[in-house]
């Protein structure tokens, strides 16, 4: 019985075999996911012509005054406002 040679291609394949991660690719879709997310932001935003400068004129609105916290009870849901003594 003749021995076959191996070609050196062929001996690589059959001693650095490893084994297949199926979790190679969920990188990939992760960023797939937050890609499409963020483009349908935008497409959104774009489409029902949102104006974003009002966001900046409520926060820097300063007839709106502090009138303390809130806090709401978890057992009977009531909701109690501290007010600061100013």
């Amino acid at each position: 019985m003749k021995k076959r040679r191996l070609n050196g291609a062929t001996q690589k394949r059959l001693t650095n075999e490893e084994g297949v991660n199926p979790m190679d690719g969920m990188g990939n879709l992760a960023d797939l996911m937050l890609v499409l997310a963020c483009g349908l932001m935008i497409a959104i935003i774009a489409f029902w012509n949102v104006d974003l400068s009002k966001v900046n004129e409520i926060q820097q609105n300063e007839d709106y005054q502090s009138m303390g916290q809130a806090y709401e009870d978890p057992e009977t849901g009531q909701i109690f406002i501290i007010q600061t003594g100013d």
